[in-house]
């Protein structure tokens, strides 16, 4: 490989995410990125705006051109996943060819589209290329604190193409600004996005706790009880970073506490049962989802619950993974945790649900991992 300063990279497809990701390949290149750099974009709306704020040329619709115009090292596709097929098989697919036929070096390719999935930009482009999904990491700062470190990209490559070590650690080394990166395989990496998304319904763990002590005429915010469970679920493990902002299991009357601390337990033993279940290397999965958790919890700690509905009318896009999780967290688990709650407030609560909570976790998650599947296909 060059010497990362030295490398030039193009970005197909440059929207919300090229720029988002903006920390990772100006981290590598500086002052370069203004020659050492190309992108495209599907319309000029905006383009000017662009241009004139990341400082190096943005061509609309012509990924050709500026494939050719630049010879780059590295390629970064972040166009909508519906649009990938065309481009690989239009632009990737020849372009590729095209350095082949001339002896040329063949640049990485990082597919920031879940969909299609590695093995298959494999097959259309060769096995001589060195090709990953990524999903990145798209939290790095909550109410102005930054909060990336504490984040989480995984990626994918696929087993039949062994990336050269310096390459492999290129990768990790470029996202690292936005997050730490864990490795999956192309079997696991659908049941690793389905864990990282049940572990998004911490919002409405929170939201339900919330909720019944209101009705019963106990005033307490989301902030509040995920404050308390935060603490709980750092004080699970022994892999947590210093904490970048203050919680603590005091903020919530004791004769509460116990019933968050359950019910977050459980529902993070139930993500972690299903990870096993298909396979995912416990290190990555217990690595990952503590972390994801612990972001997620982080954000319904911080934000008010306005914001936070407004995060899920905004991410959870019609059709996709996330909003199954909701609508299934609604119809399935929400009524029997806020039922749960009401009969622990009154001294009534059977020790037999947390193992039937933890089950729901498993089969919420089992549900997003099976959608997820079905959306890949």
């Amino acid at each position: 490989m060059k010497k990362p300063s030295e490398m030039k990279i193009a970005i197909l497809g440059f929207g919300y995410l090229a720029g988002y990701i903006r920390p990772c390949y100006e981290g590598i290149l500086g002052e370069n990125m203004k020659t050492q750099m190309i992108a495209t974009k599907g319309t000029d709306r905006g383009l000017a705006e662009k241009q004139k704020e990341f400082g190096f040329p943005i061509l609309v619709g012509d990924s050709m051109g500026a494939l050719k115009q630049l010879e780059p090292d590295l390629i970064l596709v972040s166009t909508k996943p519906n649009q990938v097929p065309a481009l690989v098989q239009d632009v990737l697919k020849p372009y590729y060819q095209s350095l082949r036929e001339n002896g040329k070096p063949l640049p990485d390719m990082y597919s920031f589209a879940p969909d299609p999935a590695v093995t298959v930009l494999q097959d259309e482009i060769g096995l001589d290329v060195n090709i990953c999904n990524v999903l990145p990491n798209m939290v790095d700062r909550i109410q102005g604190l930054y909060v990336a470190p504490i984040a989480y990209s995984f990626l994918t490559f696929d087993p039949r193409r062994q990336w050269p070590e310096e390459n492999k650690q290129f990768v990790s080394d470029f996202l690292a600004p936005i997050g730490q990166v864990v490795f999956t395989t192309p079997e696991t990496a659908i049941p690793v996005l389905a864990s990282k998304i049940a572990c998004h319904n911490v919002y409405e763990l929170n939201f339900v706790i919330s909720d019944v002590l209101n009705s019963r005429g106990m005033p307490i915010t989301v902030n509040q009880t995920a404050s308390a469970m935060r603490a709980f679920h750092r004080s699970r493990f022994d892999t947590f970073a210093p904490d970048r902002y203050h919680c603590s299991m005091g903020d919530v009357d004791k004769n509460i506490l116990e019933f968050i601390k359950l019910c977050n337990q459980n529902w993070y033993d139930g993500i972690i049962d299903h990870c096993n279940d298909k396979g995912v290397d416990s290190y990555v999965s217990k690595r990952f989802v503590r972390g994801t958790m612990e972001m997620h919890l982080l954000t319904v700690q911080m934000e008010s619950r306005e914001a936070l509905d407004h995060n899920n009318s905004v991410h959870a896009t019609k059709g996709g993974v996330l909003e199954k999780a909701v609508t299934t967290f609604k119809a399935e688990c929400w009524q029997p945790l806020a039922d749960a709650f009401n009969r622990y407030l009154d001294g009534n609560l059977e020790p037999e649900f947390w193992s039937k909570w933890r089950q729901m976790a498993y089969d919420l998650t089992a549900v997003v991992c099976a959608h997820g599947s079905r959306l890949s296909k």
